[in-house]
């Protein structure tokens, strides 16, 4: 079954206040998340005081301008009303997890627009008549919060599945390890790596029942993490899908305990009401059919793998451009370390550990304070400041820069051509694609907030172990052939 979601005239992100103009349009959306998704609202809150006891908070605002949409009279005089359709992919779970930045682990708000621009909103049903409403109205921290839960759920079957593999054991363990904490005698599932970098967003903390004594030791497998996943699993679905897909949702239960389970998990019948209840429902098929989940060499997303055990990059894109980025860094990286810079594009797996969610194509950091300075982009074209596509270079640059700017105080951008001409962007002194001769020292660059990420030689190790497994594989299978 697929999905048709009703989409708008316009959308735009505001700070709404719940007793301003569009107190309405906060009404409605208060009674769609009371009446169906009661769960999404903290436990403490009371509703009756407001959305979220909030006067104030930031929403994507839905407007249907029904002049836009009128496509002509019908016999007896009546309007006919176009509504405008979006056809919503079966893999949109793969852009739903993707909006959150895969290196900073921040979700930003104009992410979720463009999102929203493309599909739709999450929760006001497809077969609302939307001429009776010209304003809907969806929380920003209620995206954010379902966006980092299922990029967590991602994660975490990403690790189970990496433990699967003999050369990949360790870092799969380690990563479910970290992902599971035991407090008062209870089981719970934690993972606040998204609340320490937006407060909008609260840490992900699970109770897991129903499960018999679990202990961390050193004979602990993927079979007993397992048993924590699917009852996790089951906890999270169920109230997501109970007033759509889940009419029949079942745990398959095991015969013994700590036991390998059946090649399904659960399943469930699938209804969609909303396009909320279909990207949680698809994702959970997903998982219900043991599909595989690969992180990309190059943007470093998530990507459903369509080869066992092969496919490095989720695009021709990103598979296309990793060798050029090498090559257009190697031609420059000497005049950038001399001057105080690093990055952490690595020759020997050519491709950056730190991308900026294809933003830029690497990040370049002071290699005293290891704070980001700039970001780097190549072209691998003759391109210059005075060409015709230096426009859209430029706005492309400066749609990054602000972007980083607001959130973490990044003013600095380079841009290197093939010939080695190199472009200078800081915002502060509006300096908009200058060509320079001489690169400043980064030590005469302003800083922002965001330093090397600590667990980057992990994920570096992870990728480097996996890529060994699969060689393994290639060359069993080649013998076989033989």
């Amino acid at each position: 079954m697929t999905l048709k979601n009703k989409t708008y005239s316009s959308y735009y992100i505001d700070e709404i206040d719940n007793y301003g103009d569009l107190r309405d349009a906060v009404r409605k959306f208060g009674d769609k998340i009371h009446d169906n998704y009661e769960f999404l609202f903290p436990d403490d809150q009371d509703l009756s005081i407001s959305l979220f006891g909030k006067d104030k908070y930031n929403a994507i605002v839905a407007e249907f301008d029904l002049s836009k949409h009128i496509s002509g009279h019908g016999p007896t005089g009546e309007i006919i009303i176009n509504e405008p359709i979006a056809e919503i992919p079966e893999k949109i779970f793969e852009e739903f997890i993707n909006l959150v930045d895969p290196n900073t682990n921040v979700i930003f708000d104009e992410s979720i627009l463009n999102f929203t621009e493309k599909y739709g909103l999450l929760f006001f049903n497809p077969n609302d008549e939307l001429a009776n409403e010209k304003y809907h109205i969806e929380d920003l921290a209620i995206w954010k919060q379902e966006i980092s839960l299922m990029h967590s759920m991602t994660k975490l079957y990403y690790y189970y599945d990496l433990a699967g593999h003999d050369l990949t054991k360790n870092a799969g363990l380690k990563g479910l390890e970290a992902l599971f904490i035991k407090k008062n005698g209870k089981q719970y599932y934690f993972d606040d790596s998204y609340k320490s970098m937006i407060k909008d967003i609260k840490e992900i903390n699970v109770s897991i029942d129903g499960i018999d004594k679990f202990e961390k030791n050193k004979n602990i497998n993927k079979i007993s993490y397992e048993q924590l996943i699917v009852k996790l699993l089951i906890s999270i679905l169920k109230p997501r899908l109970e007033n759509s897909t889940n009419r029949n949702l079942k745990e398959i239960q095991l015969q013994k305990k700590y036991q390998p389970r059946d090649y399904v998990w659960f399943n469930f019948e699938k209804d969609y009401t909303s396009l909320y209840s279909f990207i949680w429902a698809q994702f959970g098929n997903f998982i219900q059919d043991r599909g595989t989940f690969k992180i990309c060499e190059k943007c470093k997303k998530y990507f459903v793998s369509k080869v066992v055990q092969r496919g490095r990059f989720c695009s021709d894109k990103c598979r296309a451009s990793i060798g050029r980025e090498k090559e257009i860094w190697e031609l420059v990286s000497k005049q950038f370390n001399t001057k105080g810079y690093e990055t952490f594009l690595t020759t020997e797996k050519q491709y950056s550990k730190l991308k900026l969610s294809q933003r830029a194509d690497a990040a370049l950091y002071n290699q005293k304070t290891k704070k980001m300075v700039a970001l780097l982009e190549f072209k691998y074209s003759e391109v210059d400041n005075k060409s015709p596509k230096f426009k859209f270079i430029d706005q492309n640059i400066m749609k990054a820069l602000r972007l980083y700017k607001k959130y973490f105080d990044l003013n600095h951008a380079f841009v290197v051509n093939k010939n080695k001409r190199i472009f200078f962007w800081d915002l502060d002194k509006e300096v908009y694609g200058k060509e320079i001769k001489s690169i400043p020292y980064a030590s005469e660059l302003k800083e922002s907030n965001l330093e090397v990420d600590k667990n980057i030689e992990m994920e570096y190790y992870k990728k480097f172990i996996e890529e060994e497994h699969q060689k393994i594989i290639k060359t069993e299978l080649e013998s076989l052939k033989k």
